[in-house]
């Protein structure tokens, strides 16, 4: 009997205190919330998404139009802007200044 009461009476002691005094534990917690949003990746998209307002970037008109586009469309279009944009990137950007090669005919073949 004495069990049966502890079992019911101390979870029920519990919660209600927790309801009465909520901004009080919720203070006490804010540690473990920080800990739980610093090791969270998409608390950290969210706040630079927000920090650098990318909302406005994410609802520009190219892309609304390009998602009205058929899917076969919207890959041509993709790859006929990205193949040109990873040339260039490889040939001006990425090879003089990092001595990086994205496309395969520009890699180091040589094994040594």
């Amino acid at each position: 009997m004495v069990d049966l009461i502890i079992l019911i009476l101390i979870p029920t002691l519990f919660i209600t205190l927790i309801i009465r005094y909520r901004k009080q534990v919720r203070w006490l917690l804010t540690p473990l919330i920080w800990f739980k949003d610093i090791i969270d990746p998409q608390w950290w998209a969210e706040k630079i998404f927000y920090k650098l307002k990318l909302d406005r970037v994410a609802n520009n008109p190219y892309r609304r139009w390009l998602e009205t586009l058929p899917v076969k469309k919207k890959i041509a279009i993709e790859l006929g802007v990205g193949i040109p944009v990873l040339i260039l990137m490889d040939h001006y950007f990425l090879m003089p200044y990092f001595g990086l090669a994205i496309l395969p005919w520009n890699w180091d073949w040589s094994g040594g």
